[in-house]
């Protein structure tokens, strides 16, 4: 009885302090309306965050950067955060001033978002992210790649780092396949804006982008590989030296991680392209050819430091191989129908052969970056 009554006090409460922080904030201004919506969110957060909450997600990031269209986004997994002052020119925000936008906690994950130039188009980068092993639903640990989409990527490319069995720690991996440990529910409340109900993942890993991205990346000598089978697992406790093995032997699995693929999925769902790579961070359980070592999260940190110059050549040469990708696509779409089936394919139409010519050159550069050269 005392509960009871507890919980109606604090939930009145709640929305109370919801009312003012929203009701105030359709008075003020732009700038401090937002962070009070948010402030209304954290206080009694919504039940779902579905298509309603991601659009609004999507016009912020808009209006906070300027930009009507992000044409990629990438997000950064541990220990990438640190490498967005490598992107010049490039813009920073809190994701906290997304309205609904969960915010990264994990130690190696950057909380901020960054929207930067390239080639006359634009990328959104998210410093880091969610798990869903801190206790965050599905369908917020997928907000930041949906809200991006909507807000205009057509490209994602997502980071990690991984426990690796082929393939040692600084070796740099692209996923081809991916397991998953246990069930999830992608999608809680299913919406057709957000993609099918029945999803086909044999697609999810765009094989001609990732093929294209490490022919170059392996011809600038970096070690790259594409064999990766990616566990995913909800974590956060590592996996045992007889799974591991058994995962290897029965299904091929190559790569174990915490993250990456509940991404991948509702991306692919919403009709994006999907390249993610991982770093190896260390040996999975029981594979370390040393013989036993104890994981933990330090070394993952440690590994990512000293892998640092080569995971930005990779990005450098990745970007402009993507926005080439996009811009051909689209020169064929528009060759070959009409109208377009693409809601910017209108607007990107009359730019034509320049956007070709440009999106080539970044990848000249891009290769001249990864070289060195």
């Amino acid at each position: 009885m005392i509960m009871d009554s507890l919980n109606a006090v604090f939930s009145d409460a709640f929305q109370q302090a919801r009312d003012v922080f929203q009701g105030i904030g359709h008075r003020t201004s732009r700038s401090l309306a937002q962070p009070l919506r948010t402030l209304a969110d954290r206080l009694d957060p919504p039940d779902s965050y579905g298509y309603d909450e991601l659009s609004e997600a999507a016009q912020a990031i808009r209006q906070l950067t300027g930009v009507d269209e992000h044409r990629i986004v990438m997000v950064l997994g541990s220990g990438y955060g640190d490498i967005t002052s490598h992107f010049q020119g490039a813009q920073s925000f809190s994701m906290g001033q997304i309205p609904h936008m969960p915010v990264p906690q994990v130690s190696g994950h950057n909380p901020n978002f960054y929207s930067f130039p390239l080639a006359g188009e634009n990328i959104l980068i998210y410093g880091g992210r969610i798990h869903g092993y801190e206790g965050h639903p599905f369908d917020e640990v997928t907000f930041p790649v949906r809200a991006a989409i909507l807000a205009g990527a057509q490209t994602v490319i997502l980071t990690n780092a991984a426990g690796g069995v082929d393939h040692g720690p600084g070796s740099l991996v692209f996923l081809q396949d991916h397991l998953i440990e246990s069930p999830m529910a992608l999608f809680p409340k299913h919406d057709e804006r957000l993609g099918p109900r029945f999803l086909d993942p044999s697609g999810v890993w765009n094989e001609k982008l990732r093929s294209k991205v490490v022919s170059v990346a392996q011809e600038a000598n970096l070690p790259v590989f594409d064999d990766g089978v990616y566990v995913w697992g909800h974590g956060p406790l590592y996996e045992t030296p007889r799974y591991v093995d058994r995962m290897h032997t029965n299904f091929g699995a190559t790569l174990f991680g915490m993250s990456t693929v509940p991404e991948a999925l509702a991306a692919h769902a919403m009709g994006a392209r999907v390249l993610a790579f991982s770093t190896v961070s260390n040996w999975a359980a029981g594979k370390n050819p040393a013989g036993s070592a104890e994981l933990n999260h330090e070394e993952v940190k440690e590994t990512l430091s000293a892998t640092r110059g080569n995971v930005l050549r990779l990005i450098d040469v990745s970007l402009p191989i993507c926005l080439d990708e996009l811009t051909e696509g689209e020169s064929t779409a528009n060759r070959e129908r009409e109208p377009a089936r693409h809601p910017h394919a209108s607007r990107m139409a009359h730019k034509g052969g320049r956007l070709v010519s440009v999106a080539r050159k970044a990848r000249s550069l891009g290769m001249r970056l990864a070289t060195g050269r």
